[in-house]
């Protein structure tokens, strides 16, 4: 059995960085709306129909349902998008299909 033993030469240059400070500021005003429903509106309105409905008091959002009485298949539009293209995040997480991509309730 031969046994070699060597060692690389490091080759990797070291950089010394100057300090850098990085500032920042919250906007004022955002072209993006957002609406946020808290924990009273929905214990007040999320009773018996599905999230959808309850999402269609929000500003520019269309709720439609299959059956027509806002249970089972529901589906909503943002602006005209479908929930095809829209992202629904509940704490963070996608709700979204991964294959379809739409939002199943």
């Amino acid at each position: 059995m031969i046994n070699l033993l060597f060692q690389l030469q490091d080759t990797l240059k070291t950089y010394e960085l100057k300090e850098t400070i990085i500032t920042s500021s919250a906007i004022k005003s955002s072209p993006i709306s957002y609406s946020q429903v808290n924990k009273d509106e929905i214990s007040k309105l999320y009773t018996f129909f599905d999230v959808p409905y309850l999402l269609s008091r929000t500003p520019n959002l269309f709720f439609y349902s299959d059956a027509g009485n806002g249970l089972n298949y529901n589906y909503i539009k943002i602006r005209g998008f479908s929930d095809k293209y829209i992202s629904a995040l509940i704490n963070d997480i996608p709700t979204n299909d991964i294959e379809s991509g739409n939002i199943y309730w």
